[in-house]
């Protein structure tokens, strides 16, 4: 359960400027394509991820949405999602939707000093890089890697089931599994992008793009794992 201070509404009603007058550098997209874009944010010395995700609305009507979402690295929950008001509308005067990369732009123009404040009230740093990288990770006394382990099985009615484990690998402490995704006839595709590093270098976000089918429609999803780093937390 979140609580919501005086303090934590007073930042979100502030007015959308920074403290220089200077409008907030809007972080590259660690997902990216043309109905979905994921924007790292920062991280807590609690264990917690705060990202933006801007995608086609769908169903909803308009064109997109803009979401701020917290998840906690440790248990893998969402603890907060926020929808931004106004996030359906087009272009005025115009019926075709914009780009996303724009659109999502000109958002964070609108939104991004205060989502950064709002962020501060809940302990969260967006000061820093909080890029994508590739694995490996190279660290001073190991060398991390994650990678997929499929192994497909027939069910009870015969249907394929596909189980994917999300495998994290030290070269000096062994492995462990981050978390248990399943690929079906809705989704699929599951790949490991990279990773965002926490400052304290202790954690890391682990950063997977999939692929959604739904009345013969594809579109692309992700899904975000906690990886900590600590030696003890793997298994020889």
């Amino acid at each position: 359960m979140i609580l919501w201070c005086a303090a934590t509404l007073a930042a979100l009603a502030a007015p959308l400027v920074t403290a220089t007058g200077a409008e907030p550098v809007m972080p590259s997209p660690i997902v990216s394509s043309k109905t979905l874009a994921v924007i790292p944010l920062g991280f807590s010395p609690r264990g917690r991820f705060a990202y933006l995700v801007a995608a086609d609305a769908g169903a909803a009507g308009g064109c997109y949405v803009l979401r701020l979402e917290v998840l906690d690295l440790g248990s893998d929950k969402k603890i907060l999602s926020r929808q931004y008001d106004g996030a359906y509308g087009r272009e005025a005067g115009s019926e075709k939707c914009p780009p996303l990369d724009g659109w999502t732009r000109a958002r964070w123009r609108e939104d991004g000093a205060r989502i950064q404040r709002f962020l501060g009230e809940l302990g969260i740093s967006t000061v820093g890089t909080n890029e994508l990288r590739r694995f490996p990770l190279v660290l001073s006394d190991a060398e991390i890697s994650v990678s997929l382990v499929r192994a497909p099985s027939l069910t009870e009615d015969g249907s394929v089931r596909k189980p994917v484990a999300v495998v994290m690998r030290s070269s000096a402490h062994g492995a462990k599994t981050l978390g248990r995704l399943s690929e079906t006839e809705f989704i699929d595709g599951y790949r490991v992008v990279g990773y965002v590093k926490s400052p304290d270098e202790k954690r890391l976000a682990v950063v997977l793009e999939c692929t959604t089918h739904w009345e013969g429609e594809s579109r692309p999803c992700f899904q975000l794992l906690g990886g900590s780093l600590t030696s003890g937390s793997f298994a020889r």
